[in-house]
């Protein structure tokens, strides 16, 4: 609506400009154009203002029924489009769709009201030119007064004359085509409204199905997990009934094991008291015998000890007869010889000898 409204002022612009014209060119009637080309020039002007004003509205013309057919068109296809995927997928790329379609067309216009003020400024900038090239033209058929120059200047206002009414028919056709471009605005509006109401409808209904969907899977979701529920007992209630077989199974192979382990336990305790005992019979014998050796050997040590009690008490007495015999025969301490090489050692302090080992 506000690039409609923008587009009915650049009309009201283009007109203020026709008429900016039209004053111009009254100022000018009477000038003497000399110059060849000022006819042509003119009517070459006349042509391009008129196709300048004319292409524009007819783009807007042609921009702003296709448009609407075009958007028409793409408001209505979701509805089509949801029977086969998903419908908020299909909703987003409706939107999308939707707002494309909006955007192209007012571009369409916006490059339609920027044509128009292009057209404007430069039908503007030409008429200073005219203007300025008319001043120009003046002062030359003031300094040449002659009455070929006066003869052309009428033709120059019968060109002119007619140049004005094809302006003035361009400017009917120019206020025509506004007319048409309001009437296209309030078509656009009235269409856009519907369109409007049209989505808003069908977004409620496109919501409602999607909420009744979900209740849908919800309940069909809530009786699957009633079912995997009662199935999840189920195998609860056989899985605990297989345990309670196989803890049956595993008490009695466990007092099986026991019993085994027990016989095994008392066997292995019978063969070993039986071995201790033999073991221990084996050392009683063992030590009888140690103890009849030690016997044999200390009775054997005994007899060897009085046997060498016998020889050393032999010795001394033979040693003692003979020490007498020495005292009595010499008076003195000399030790015999014989006495030291056969072991008997004398000692000062004491009157018996000694046998070395």
């Amino acid at each position: 609506m506000c690039v409609c409204s923008e587009l009915g002022i650049k009309w009201v612009q283009i007109y203020g400009a026709l008429e900016k014209k039209t004053h111009i060119h009254k100022t000018i009637m009477n000038t003497d154009p000399s110059a060849p080309t000022y006819r042509n020039e003119v009517d070459d002007d006349s042509r391009s203002y008129a196709g300048s004003l004319s292409k524009p509205c007819e783009l807007s013309e042609a921009v702003l029924p296709s448009s609407l057919l075009e958007l028409e068109i793409t408001t209505q296809s979701p509805t089509s489009s949801t029977t086969s995927g998903s419908s908020h997928q299909n909703w987003e790329e409706t939107r999308r769709t939707r707002a494309q379609a909006e955007e192209e067309a007012d571009r369409k216009l916006i490059e339609a009201v920027c044509a128009a003020s292009l057209a404007e400024f430069k039908e503007r900038e030409r008429i200073l030119k005219d203007y300025d090239q008319s001043t120009d033209l003046q002062d030359l058929v003031y300094s040449a007064g002659n009455a070929e120059i006066t003869q052309k200047r009428n033709e120059a206002l019968g060109v002119k004359r007619d140049a004005m009414q094809r302006i003035l028919n361009s400017k009917s056709y120019a206020q025509e085509m506004c007319l048409k471009v309001k009437k296209a605005t309030d078509v656009f509006e009235e269409k856009n409204a519907e369109r409007i109401a049209k989505i808003s409808e069908w977004e409620e209904n496109q919501m409602r199905v999607e909420q009744e969907t979900a209740l849908l899977l919800l309940e069909k979701r809530k009786g699957e997990a009633v079912h995997r529920r009662k199935e999840a007992e189920n195998r609860a209630e056989e899985a605990r009934v297989r345990a309670e077989e196989m803890r049956e199974k595993a008490i009695h192979a466990t007092k099986i094991v026991r019993e085994m382990a027990r016989r095994q336990i008392d066997h292995s305790l019978n063969a070993e008291e039986e071995s201790r005992l033999r073991e221990l019979e084996q050392q009683k014998i063992r030590i009888d015998k140690t103890k009849e050796e030690a016997k044999a050997r200390r009775e054997l040590a005994i007899l060897k000890a009085e046997a060498a009690k016998a020889r050393a008490d032999a010795l001394i007495q033979k040693a003692n007869e003979a020490s007498a015999a020495i005292k009595a025969r010499t008076g003195g301490n000399h030790i015999p010889s014989s006495l030291v090489r056969s072991g008997v050692t004398w000692d000062q302090d004491s009157e018996w000898p000694s046998t070395s080992p």
